[in-house]
């Protein structure tokens, strides 16, 4: 079943480059269709949750990498580098 939706008031104006296109309408949605807008919800929800930590990954990757070369360039400046090992 499609979403019911009727226009009741729409509005054009020039803003610059760009149409501005203002509506107000009214839909009318069944139990089911907004079970199914909850689950689309619940369904991006959890794969912005998804990309957070695969972000959160990626970041901590990178920070202990930016550590480790941290560490070498202090080897380079110490007097005896040539004793010095990283483990």
């Amino acid at each position: 079943m499609e979403d019911y939706i009727e226009i009741l008031d729409k509005k054009t104006t020039v803003n610059g480059n760009e149409v501005v296109i203002t509506k107000t309408v009214k839909e009318k949605l069944t139990y089911e269709q907004l079970l199914w807008k909850k689950e689309d919800c619940q369904r991006r929800k959890q794969r912005l949750i998804q990309q957070s930590q695969q972000l959160q990954k990626e970041f901590n990757s990178i920070k202990d990498e930016e550590q480790e070369i941290d560490n070498m360039m202090a080897l380079l400046q110490s007097e005896d580098n040539e004793f010095l090992t990283l483990e």
